[in-house]
């Protein structure tokens, strides 16, 4: 409510307002920090994660399996991966997930065994790629899978063909590197135990603020020791994003 009072000046009469004033002010309330607000808090930059996919798939799925929610030759298809990333980093994330295809030498036509674990990776890799596509992940194509001979077995000395990545872990380093030189970011995450960029995240230390990311009890001692920072992935964080799919 507001009250009338009248002022007489050389120009006239005129109508000033005078508001009561509450007997009681309004107490402060103190803006509460979300307790998921995450490593960075608030920011205006989305933060930049680098996510070496076929490593973070293979430790998840054995972080799965110690906790009993992934049977011991089943595959780990989907997890919400964004919202977990959002959850422990800061809700303005930009998140890249590399990953790599299987592929064979020209002219080469692989034995019924081999054929049939490419056609069972081929699969798996599409329902996982496709679910994280769908949350928002980006996606990077850096490598590929490649078949090559292991060495031949003392026991039955005979070899077998076997699937070895090359190449995530150079494009990775070399986005690292150019994103800290060129584009300057002012931050990042690296999800990755793989040792074998540790002189990428050597060379850019002092230039970007760089926060290393690992599951709980698979730390990797040598990223740890050029980071510094950590954000760990709890076994209750695992937990809570794992979406069980019905086999």
């Amino acid at each position: 409510m507001s009250k009338k009072r009248f002022w007489a000046g050389k120009s006239g009469k005129k109508l000033l307002t005078e508001k009561r004033v509450p007997a009681r002010m309004e107490e402060h309330r103190p803006v509460l920090v979300s307790a998921s607000a995450g490593f960075f808090g608030k920011q205006k930059i989305p933060v930049k994660i680098y996510i070496d996919g076929e490593n973070f798939r293979q430790s998840l799925e054995r972080k799965l399996r110690q906790l009993k929610l992934l049977g011991e030759y089943a595959t780990v298809e989907k997890f919400d991966l964004y919202a977990m990333l959002r959850d422990l980093v800061c809700s303005n994330i930009s998140p890249v997930y590399y990953f790599s295809k299987v592929k064979l030498p020209r002219g080469y036509s692989p034995d019924k065994s081999t054929l049939e674990v490419i056609e069972f990776i081929n699969k798996r890799s599409r329902y996982w790629l496709g679910d994280l596509r769908r949350q928002g992940v980006n996606m990077v194509k850096a490598g590929n899978l490649k078949i090559k001979s292991s060495k031949i077995c003392r026991n039955c000395r005979e070899q077998q063909e076997i699937l070895q990545e090359k190449g995530v872990d150079v494009r990775l380093a070399i986005d690292i590197m150019e994103d800290v030189y060129v584009h300057r970011i002012p931050r990042m995450v690296i999800l990755s135990s793989d040792s074998d960029i540790c002189p990428a995240v050597h060379k850019i230390k002092g230039k970007t603020q760089v926060v290393y990311m690992c599951f709980e009890g698979s730390e990797n001692r040598a990223m740890s020791a050029e980071v510094g920072e950590k954000i760990i992935i709890k076994d209750k964080d695992v937990k809570k994003f794992y979406r069980e799919v019905a086999r």
